[in-house]
């Protein structure tokens, strides 16, 4: 019997009964499979990540739901009595308000929200790369100039670029956002996740100051501090971010892409890959749509070695719908 080698120094663990080994790598197995997540909610519907195409994942734009969001590219948006629309760089006025007909409205936008959202702020998209803007990580200029440790936990701390790749920056003179190649103080946005519901308050420069982007009611950008929050209906925004970018997002296209990793390899079983194919012929014969989530349990099936069984329930489930 071959053993474990021990050295010096180290302790040789106490063997284990048979029957607690068993109930040990059966624990694992149940904690591993249990961390595979199929389902998300997609504009407050419990939806299969395998019937979601993967275009709108990989060129769509959805809403950030909280920090682990914040990434890449993003759009700031806004709604003000009903009028929609984001803000936007111009060169000559620098940051301004562009307004919903200035933006294009995308009717099947993927949200992972768990309602259904009715505002097209939530179907937001660029029309302009003036409208887009890239978040900075800044960690180590904060370390630099030692205002790491002053960041409150619910604030996050950016530099926004904007398509020419300049810094924006909070001009105190003109009181307006210009852009600049430098990287300081004024170039700091301080996002505050809303702990009432969806989207985040921002600021620029030192947070104390409070210096927080405004969009008024007529659509007009202002800067103003606010120490006191009183305009804070004024400064929330719904941040939009590339779906694939997203927390959620990045999640499902790496199960989608462990799948396919997996279904290559059964693909590459010939009797495995004829039984699947004719199994889903033959349910695409009987008025089923094939969707990945179908070619899915059927693979599963094959698996499992219960294809037939599985047929079968599939099309008493036909029948039974149409005669309903």
């Amino acid at each position: 019997m071959v053993t474990k080698l021990t050295f010096k120094g180290e302790k040789r663990g106490k063997p284990r009964p048979d029957d607690e080994r068993k109930r040990r790598k059966k624990d694992t197995k149940t904690e591993n499979q249990e961390t595979r997540v199929t389902l998300t909610s997609v504009n407050g519907l419990p939806t299969n990540i395998y019937d979601i195409p993967r275009d709108y994942l990989e060129y769509g734009w959805t809403l950030a739901t909280s920090h682990k969001d914040l990434d890449g590219p993003i759009m700031i948006c806004f709604d003000r009595s009903g009028h929609v629309g984001c803000l936007e760089f111009d060169k000559k006025d620098g940051l301004i308000a562009a307004e919903e007909k200035k933006v294009d409205i995308a009717e099947d936008a993927l949200n992972f929200i768990d309602f259904e959202p009715k505002s097209p702020l939530y179907k937001l998209e660029p029309q302009e790369v003036t409208q887009v803007l890239s978040l900075v990580n800044i960690d180590n200029f904060l370390k630099l100039t030692q205002q790491a440790g002053d960041v409150p936990d619910n604030i996050l701390k950016y530099a926004l670029k904007n398509n020419e790749g300049k810094y924006l920056s909070y001009d105190v003179d003109t009181n307006t956002l210009t852009q600049t190649d430098v990287l300081t103080e004024n170039a700091i946005f301080n996002l505050r996740a809303n702990n009432d519901g969806l989207g985040f308050f921002i600021s620029v420069g030192n947070v104390d100051s409070k210096n927080k982007l405004i969009v008024t009611q007529d659509l007009k950008f202002r800067i103003i501090q606010d120490t006191d929050d009183l305009l804070d209906d004024l400064n929330l925004y719904h941040i939009r971010i590339q779906t694939k970018h997203s927390d959620t997002g990045r999640k499902i296209l790496a199960s989608l892409d462990l799948k396919n990793g997996n279904r290559d390899q059964l693909f590459d079983d010939p009797k495995q890959n004829e039984l699947l194919n004719r199994a889903a012929k033959e349910l695409a014969n009987n008025g089923m749509k094939i969707t990945n989530s179908l070619l899915s349990q059927i693979k599963r099936a094959v698996e499992e070695g219960n294809l037939n069984e599985f047929l079968i329930t599939v099309k008493e489930k036909i029948k039974s719908d149409r005669r309903a």
